[in-house]
């Protein structure tokens, strides 16, 4: 019989758009730029563990966003622009092999204004760092060595790290106020509520000294503010049956630790987390301190949501170095599958 070979080679026009469509606002993928810095810190564990976002208003069209941390730099650089790749997996969140791509290609959908900048211990002892940028191709992509006497490292870390700045648009940043009631249209204020968003998808770790956060804008007038950022936690007026403390549990033949609280929620002067309400109640679930999913209620107990429950905040944190033993997360991270047995049981 004979054989044809079947010529599948993506178009990387639509591939790229594809990769796009997996995030519902710009938090989520700086949240995903985040998670790379952070399991890049707890690998390596270096004695600084900074993380500083930069976002500056460019013109009324188009916002300047960069994501630095004090690592170790990209280890294999081509694991790392390798969709799908594992090769580059340093923690739990690292894992779907898709991370930065899937980010990039969502805030730069025309495959362009992205460029990232990053060095070791060795490389930045030499003086030198390592440059990839615009546009992502299949085949003919290169990265390039630059000595800083060359060009200088753009980033504000003295140190060996990474360095990802994109350019995206003013419709794209307005997503980050997306679902909430009230004037939130100013520059500034949109970048507050960014800030507790970070602070609550990483309140955790914060909280653990894990990662120092923090976020420095300028507007269009030039003026800038540094801001730390600072983890976002409820307050809790009272325990409930079975309070909060640790177990084992059982998800689908494989134990794994928990921390868990089950508290009566009082109100905070949040912009939009743990204000004892019907979108902020119900229970948070994270993974080794990472926030995966929030405001789950029907998808637990046989119950109609109803602001009766208005005060009830269940926290669970799931612990484990082995993806193997935890939930799947869909491939941004921005919720848990649904249909995995991990969470069923775990909902048990």
């Amino acid at each position: 019989m004979k054989k044809t070979k079947i010529n599948n080679t993506p178009d990387i026009k639509s591939m790229w758009k594809g990769l796009a469509g997996h995030f519902e606002n710009l938090s989520q993928i700086i949240n995903e730029l985040i998670d790379n810095c952070i399991s890049n810190l707890k690998k390596y564990n270096p004695v600084k563990k900074n993380i500083i976002v930069s976002i500056v208003e460019l013109d009324e069209e188009n916002i300047s966003i960069t994501i630095e941390d004090s690592g170790s730099g990209f280890q294999n650089i081509d694991a790392a622009f390798t969709i799908g790749g594992q090769d580059a997996q340093e923690s739990p969140l690292n894992e779907h092999g898709y991370g930065f791509k899937h980010a990039i290609a969502a805030a730069c959908p025309d495959n362009r204004n992205w460029s990232i900048f990053t060095r070791t211990n060795t490389q930045f002892e030499q003086g030198v760092y390592t440059k990839v940028e615009a546009q992502y191709k299949l085949e003919d992509f290169f990265s390039e060595e630059k000595s800083v006497q060359e060009q200088a490292w753009p980033g504000q870390i003295d140190g060996s790290g990474s360095f990802i700045v994109f350019q995206c648009k003013r419709e794209l940043f307005n997503t980050i106020k997306n679902g909430l009631r009230g004037n939130y249209s100013s520059f500034e204020g949109i970048v507050d509520i960014l800030i507790e968003e970070i602070g609550f998808t990483y309140a955790n770790l914060i909280s653990a000294g894990l990662a120092n956060i923090s976020v420095v804008y300028k507007n269009l007038n030039g003026e800038q503010k540094n801001k730390d950022v600072k983890a976002i936690e409820p307050e809790i007026e009272d325990l409930i049956t079975p309070g909060k403390g640790k177990s084992s549990v059982c998800l689908d033949g494989s134990n794994v630790n928990i921390e868990y609280e089950f508290g009566i929620m009082g109100k905070t002067d949040n912009h939009k987390y743990y204000k004892r309400n019907m979108s902020t109640s119900g229970v948070e679930i994270r993974i080794n301190g990472r926030v995966m999913e929030y405001n789950l209620f029907e998808e637990i107990w046989p119950l109609e949501k109803h602001n009766c429950y208005n005060y009830l905040l269940v926290c669970i944190n799931i612990i484990s170095d082995n993806p193997d033993k935890l939930p799947k997360t869909v491939t941004s991270k921005n919720g848990i599958r649904h249909d995995d047995k991990k969470l069923i049981d775990l909902f048990e």
